[in-house]
């Protein structure tokens, strides 16, 4: 039988630990009093460094930045206190200057920019009065002291290295107010607008604009700006020709009833009576409910009718659902179709769902090629060109045009409508598919040019092939009517061409390929190798109303 532990060997242990705690209490006072003694040899010379080196440390910006980073790591605030050797070095006399210098400098310009000013201007007013290199970050830091005394002085951040200093608070500056009483009317403004309307300088309008977007009371209308950035990168690269409908950064909108949802329990109970009783079919891209973070409440989606609201309203009432007055507000009318559309659908609403097409996507932004596919379509350029050049020599119109599946030519045209009305370019190259297709035999119609190009006659023959399904058409100037409905008819894939024609039916005129109706669509892109068959239609002395 095993003896149990008795009060003496516990005692005993007791004993022990005590005399490790008080070891320990001992190793940890000798090392907080060894580092106490260090840094206090650490101060010595940082003192006696800070003496030998003050001109150089007062003089040189990014040093005094540095030399007051190492300081603050060890405790020590230059504005914390005047003694020591910081008095000695000036800094935290330096700070409280430039504290004073700031508030005179934000006081004098006031009057014409309301109380806010970027920290460029600042340090460019502070070069004029100071002998003394300021920075940015010093600035930043004197903004600290002076936020500490109140009256509305602070430095906004409002981007990434992007600073304003307000020294008016902001719930008493009239400038908001005032701009948001003249954005009322027409629901935007812009710097031009608040410069001439209120007789305000440009900066003071600039300002107030940038501090309104910060707070997130507006935000910057881009549609316009974006239309106009996809349309001069359209000049640089080859121009999808798309629908209206994707270029616009705009949806159509509408107006509906909304109320807000006075119980937040109630929520639930709410969606439901609407979704089982009166759904909206038309809104079905938006969701029911949205969250107005600034009255903190939740804003339900009631319906566009006010026959309809009188019934929800009276449904609400005997549910015993508490809802405030129902309002008018603007939502998007139907679903945005692009990334950018919405954006500004979201800006109004909340949307449902919404799914990007990737490959939409990356025909607007011109990313959709590859390097290779370029290459090809450039070399079936190429081809195109000699047909226009052949078309030329023969009293032609000069434009030619390939048939082609995955890079390779199947089949060259030229326009001969000088010998035949109907021989346009691409007629011509379909009517010549048409003839090989058919498997006839000797030598093929004067518009057809075989001989320019190494053509896969196999697989125009496949059993599988069926008329222009899948096959790429390059043309060197836009199709007319007559062409792009032949086109259309032959079932291609893409159909690139190289100039534009005032007459043409894929672009200048009329996008004939993204018309309601039709029963088949085909990709278009314009530009490609622009200027090398704008030069032939100029040698063919062609005039601009002509099309292939």
């Amino acid at each position: 039988m095993r003896r149990r532990t008795g009060v003496g060997a516990i005692h005993k242990q007791k004993l022990e630990q005590e005399k490790y705690k008080d070891k320990g209490s001992e190793m940890q006072e000798s090392h907080l009093e060894q580092m106490s003694r260090q840094m206090e040899v650490f101060r010595a010379n940082l003192e006696e460094f800070a003496g030998k080196h003050k001109h150089e440390i007062k003089k040189n910006a990014q040093f005094r930045r540095q030399f007051q980073s190492m300081c603050a790591a060890i405790g020590v605030d230059p504005l914390a206190s005047g003694k020591g050797f910081w008095s000695v070095l000036g800094i935290g006399d330096f700070y409280f200057e430039l504290s004073v210098q700031i508030i005179e400098i934000c006081l004098a310009t006031n009057y014409k920019n309301g109380g806010l000013i970027s920290m460029r201007e600042l340090l460019e007013r502070l070069a004029r009065t100071r002998t003394q290199e300021v920075s940015a970050e010093d600035v930043l830091n004197a903004g600290k002291k002076l936020r500490k005394l109140g009256n509305g002085f602070s430095i906004v951040a409002i981007g990434p290295g992007q600073h304003l200093v307000q020294s008016v608070p902001g719930e008493l500056n009239m400038d908001h107010t005032t701009v948001l009483q003249k954005a009322s009317d027409t629901g935007r403004t812009s710097v031009d607008d608040l410069c001439r309307s209120l007789a305000w300088d440009r900066e003071r309008a600039e300002r107030a604009l940038e501090h309104m977007l910060k707070e997130g009371l507006a935000w910057i209308d881009t549609q316009e700006e974006g239309l106009a950035q996809i349309l001069r990168t359209m000049e640089e690269r080859w121009a999808p020709i798309l629908a209206d409908c994707y270029l616009s950064g705009e949806v159509p909108v509408t107006k509906s009833f909304v109320c807000d949802i006075l119980d937040a329990k109630s929520t639930g109970k709410v969606i439901q009576i609407l979704n089982s009783m009166y759904p909206e079919p038309r809104l079905s891209h938006l969701k029911r409910v949205n969250s107005d973070k600034k009255k903190n409440l939740l804003q339900v989606l009631l319906t566009e009718e006010k026959e309809t609201l009188e019934k929800i309203l009276q449904c609400f009432a005997e549910k015993d659902i508490r809802v405030s007055e129902p309002f008018v507000v603007t939502v998007p009318a139907e679903g945005a179709k692009t990334k950018r559309q919405n954006q500004f659908a979201t800006c109004l609403w909340p949307v449902a769902v919404f799914t990007a097409d990737k490959y939409l996507e990356s025909v607007i932004e011109g990313t959709n090629f590859s390097e290779k596919d370029k290459s090809e379509i450039n070399n079936l350029m190429v081809v195109a060109l000699k047909a226009a050049e052949r078309s030329k020599r023969l009293g032609g119109k000069g434009v030619g045009a390939v048939v082609a599946f995955k890079g390779k030519v199947l089949g060259v045209g030229c326009d001969l409508r000088t010998r035949h009305p109907l021989k346009h370019a691409c007629a011509a190259v379909l009517d010549m598919v048409s003839w090989v297709k058919q498997g006839r035999q000797g030598d093929p119609p004067p518009w057809a040019a075989p001989d320019l190009a190494e053509c896969d006659f196999a697989t125009l023959r496949a059993p599988e092939s069926y008329l222009c399904t899948n096959y790429d058409v390059v043309v060197t100037r836009e199709p007319c009517t007559f062409c792009a409905m032949a086109l259309l008819h032959n079932r291609v894939k893409r159909v690139f061409y190289g100039c534009a024609a005032t007459q043409g039916a894929l672009g200048s005129r009329v996008k004939l390929h993204t018309l309601p109706g039709i029963n088949h669509r085909y990709e278009v892109f314009g530009r490609v190798m622009r200027e090398e068959c704008a030069q032939m239609v100029a040698a063919c002395d062609v005039k601009h109303d002509c099309c292939s």
